[in-house]
């Protein structure tokens, strides 16, 4: 997470959504949808799945 983070370059994108390694990785969009789902970012892995919190 920390590196998809720090690597966004706005090349993909409002919801940049991209690969990092093995991971799929998306961001949502706005202030909104990130009170609805909870999460800034998203990444999965198969069954894994990380978040980073909304802020």
């Amino acid at each position: 997470m920390d590196t998809y983070i720090s690597t966004n370059t706005g090349q993909f994108g409002n919801a940049d959504i991209r690969p990092v390694g093995d991971w799929d990785c998306v961001t949502t969009t706005t202030a909104e949808m990130q009170r609805q789902l909870g999460y800034a970012a998203r990444c999965t892995n198969g069954a894994l799945e990380i978040r980073s919190p909304a802020r």
